[in-house]
């Protein structure tokens, strides 16, 4: 393969100048927060309205936090300010697992995690709604046909790039591979990349797997925009769908409108990976080959660009991602963008423990794209 891989993070959109899109009619002047990192979903700036009127919005949600979080400020406010998503996600999601079978601790627990769910997607939609990342558009317009981005983010920047604006065709190449559909036009001259994409067996290498020949985009902690129907009945709960209007998504994740199944019209829920250190990826098939292939693309990327993905402690499925996925191509450059580059030395000694002597740390903000490009 020997493209780029671009690997974003929270910090890669926290990081974006964000700006309203053209033809936008609302007020210009209300301009919303950023998309919040792991530890703002929760704070004032964040919340996106009255806290008050949030928490009674998400009583049982917040209740519940309120009491095994021993949080007693106001919504917003004080321990709220330093409260992860992460940790509140990865406990709602070891409550559930640990709750047993048809009980009402079961049902329960699974109610909070759809309440949770849907507190993520109105925060992040409400940051994002009718905006673009100039900083994201323009790695987009960069993109060649053999690079590929690895997304952790939930968030639809980058999609509404190689979608809605009809971009390089790496979210394309992703849907021919995985679903055999087509999400934009590609134009005619596409059968070729087409044909080669649904092939059931490519070549190998004695040296790892060979990967696509094509970009692909990848995120491997779900999206948005994708939607499985929870009904084990229905044939479509086996798979999801990408839903390709962006700010239909956004609006409804904003006014908590939720999509239903057109096949069996079960209440669809928003397919979001929880921050766990044992994530689900092995019991859902779709979610192991976008790893798969994630460590496909690394073990033959020429370079390593990583936006704004701090690589928690904790998350040893991306650590074990990358160390294990470059070790294919040792003369591989991994470009580190992050402002912990230059302030905090245990971010450097874990990106060095990572990588090794190829981690390169000299890069601290997004707006540098052009210069990490040419790098």
């Amino acid at each position: 393969m020997g493209g780029t891989v671009f690997v974003l993070g929270a910090g890669a959109s926290f990081g974006d100048a964000l700006e309203f899109q053209d033809g936008y009619s609302g007020d210009k002047a209300q301009v919303p927060p950023r998309p919040p990192l792991t530890n703002q979903f929760f704070d004032a700036t964040h919340i996106n309205g009255d806290p008050h009127e949030i928490e009674q919005q998400n009583r049982p949600l917040i209740s519940h936090i309120r009491h095994h979080w021993g949080i007693t400020e106001t919504l917003g406010e004080g321990a709220w300010n330093f409260l992860s998503i992460e940790e509140v996600f990865s406990a709602l999601a070891l409550l559930n697992d640990f709750s047993p079978p048809s009980s009402d601790e079961k049902a329960n627990s699974q109610l909070l995690l759809n309440d949770l769910t849907r507190f993520i997607r109105r925060s992040i939609s409400m940051s994002t709604l009718f905006r673009f990342g100039t900083h994201t558009q323009r790695l987009a317009q960069h993109l060649k046909p053999n690079d590929s981005v690895i997304n952790f983010n939930y968030d639809l920047l980058m999609d509404q790039e190689l979608l809605v604006n009809k971009g390089p065709l790496q979210y394309q190449n992703f849907s021919v591979k995985f679903f055999g559909t087509d999400l934009i036009d590609p134009g005619a001259g596409y059968h070729d990349i087409r044909q080669f994409l649904t092939e059931p067996i490519s070549a190998g290498s004695t040296n790892g797997p060979s990967g696509p020949a094509e970009g692909l985009y990848l995120k491997p902690h779900g999206s948005l925009n994708w939607f499985t129907c929870p009904n084990t009945g229905c044939p479509r709960s086996r798979s999801f769908v990408v839903l390709t209007s962006i700010t239909q998504c956004l609006a409804s994740s904003a006014w908590s409108i939720n999509f239903q199944c057109n096949y069996c019209h079960s209440e669809l829920t928003a397919l979001l990976v929880p921050p766990l250190s044992q994530k689900p990826i092995m019991n859902n098939p779709h979610l192991r080959n976008i790893w798969g292939n994630a460590f496909a693309v690394l073990a033959n990327a020429a370079k390593i660009v990583i936006i704004g993905f701090s690589f928690q402690p904790s998350d040893f499925y991306a650590a074990w991602l990358f160390r294990y996925g470059l070790h294919y191509r040792q003369d591989a450059r991994v470009l580190v963008v992050n402002p912990a580059n230059k302030s905090d030395s245990a971010f450097q000694v874990r990106m060095e423990s990572i990588f090794g002597t190829r981690y390169d740390g000299t890069w601290t903000e997004f707006d540098q794209l052009d210069q990490i490009i040419s790098a």
